[in-house]
């Protein structure tokens, strides 16, 4: 997964939801405010917590969430860095 971000669980829960829960390491909270899923600040970086009823969950959750994730992270890296950050290449 890019910039640190890696799947902690994603899980059938036992009232039919499923979750999905999202660890990225170093991240900054407040960059991930809009991300859609409940942010929780950890010692080592921040999780991010996504829950669905199951005939509401996305086709491909964890794309869709590390895609939600990686957005404002690169932002800042790119205004960081002075220059978009061209992951293409």
């Amino acid at each position: 997964m890019p910039l640190g971000i890696e799947v902690e669980r994603h899980v059938l829960l036992a009232d039919g939801r499923i979750e999905l829960v999202l660890r990225i390491a170093d991240a900054d909270p407040d960059l991930l405010a809009d991300v859609g899923g409940q942010v929780v600040a950890a010692p080592d970086g921040v999780t991010v917590t996504w829950r669905w009823a199951a005939a509401m969950a996305p086709a491909d959750p964890v794309a869709l969430c590390t895609a939600a994730v990686a957005r404002p992270l690169l932002a800042d890296a790119s205004a960081w860095v002075g220059a978009p950050i061209d992951l293409t290449a």
